[in-house]
């Protein structure tokens, strides 16, 4: 209880923050166009019809579906043992295991090698190529369900899962825990369509864009994963 008290005051001050970032960058915008900065003004009334009108769009850039199936897969990680699995002593039944797992991860990782590289795979480009194919474009959710099934086998094998329950269960923990960011995704998806809105070039900037991205919209729900490991 005290590590969820802890996770919401987190999202509680990145909310704050973000919300407090908001109002000086549209205040620096309103500035900037005062002395010719090329900026545009989000409190012009083409800036504000501008928010207005993307509310939504703005809130469509959060990642939700690679966001949950990264933390459903951490979640049964977690909850399957395996996550810790080699922090700790370990009985028989585990060390056979994960050894059937290791085998399970190999084998999934070698049909994965031979759908992206083998000549005429159906899952290439109509160019026979690995750019611009069905698994260039869905590699990340199959290395996600790849490493849940493994996970889910082991916690299967080792006795932390008796029955589907407990893998629903197991794999649904961490996502739970995702709530309190949804504000916090909600106003930092707003300030991060408004920077683009008012420095129009640093759209073409991929890195500072990347690590936008990365603040914005990973950062506040991955701080479940650190309360999660806390309690």
């Amino acid at each position: 209880m005290k590590n969820r008290l802890t996770y919401c005051l987190q999202e509680s001050f990145l909310f704050v923050l973000f919300l407090i970032a908001s109002i000086v960058l549209a205040f620096f915008s309103w500035i900037g166009s005062i002395y010719g900065l090329d900026v545009q003004n989000l409190l012009s009334a083409e800036g504000v019809r501008w928010g207005v009108s993307h509310l939504t769009a703005n809130f469509k850039q959060v990642p939700f579906a690679d966001l949950l199936l990264m933390l459903l897969t951490i979640s049964m990680l977690v909850e399957s043992g395996l996550f810790i699995v080699f922090r700790k002593r370990t009985s028989l039944k585990q060390r056979r295991a994960l050894q059937l797992s290791t085998l399970l991860l190999a084998m999934g990782v070698l049909l994965l090698l031979l759908a992206a590289f083998v000549p005429h795979s159906i899952l290439l480009s109509c160019w026979g190529t690995y750019q611009g194919s069905a698994i260039q474009q869905g590699l990340y959710p199959l290395l996600m369900l790849l490493v849940m099934l493994v996970a889910a086998f082991y916690g299967y094998l080792s006795g932390t899962f008796s029955s589907l329950t407990d893998v629903l269960r197991g794999a649904t923990r961490l996502p739970a825990l995702m709530a309190p960011s949804l504000p916090v995704l909600f106003v930092s998806s707003q300030l991060m369509g408004s920077i683009n809105y008012v420095f129009a070039d640093l759209a073409d900037h991929s890195v500072t864009q990347c690590i936008l991205y990365f603040i914005f919209f990973w950062l506040p729900p991955l701080m479940a994963i650190g309360v999660k490991r806390r309690e």
